[in-house]
C-alpha cells in the first residue's frame, strides 16, 4: 500500500514540475519583452530557433543599413512574432 502511494505523490509532484515549466515558458508578454530588447530573443523563448536567428542576423543589417530606422522596425515585428509565436504554442 505504501508503495502506490509514493509512486501516487511522485508522480504528482512530477507532474507539478511540468506544469510550472510549462507556465513559464508560456507567457506571450515575456516572449514580446525579450524580443523587443534582442530581436530574436524571444523566438528562441518560444521554441523557434530559425526565427530567432532570421532576426539575429537581419536587424543589425537593416539597423546600419537603415541609419537606424528599419533597425526600430524590426524591434517592433520580432517583438509581435514572439508575442504569436509563444501565445500559440499554448
Amino acid at each position: 500500500m505504501s508503495k502506490s502511494k509514493s509512486a501516487v505523490k511522485a508522480k504528482a509532484k512530477s507532474e507539478s514540475k511540468k506544469k510550472k515549466t510549462d507556465e513559464v515558458a508560456s507567457q506571450p508578454g515575456v516572449g514580446a519583452v525579450l524580443s523587443f530588447i534582442l530581436p530574436g530573443l524571444g523566438q528562441l523563448y518560444a521554441g523557434r530557433f530559425l526565427w530567432g536567428l532570421f532576426w539575429f542576423i537581419i536587424t543589425p543589417g537593416l539597423w546600419i543599413g537603415s541609419g537606424g530606422f528599419l533597425g526600430w522596425l524590426c524591434h517592433f515585428l520580432s517583438a509581435a512574432q514572439a508575442h504569436n509565436q509563444v501565445k500559440a504554442k499554448v
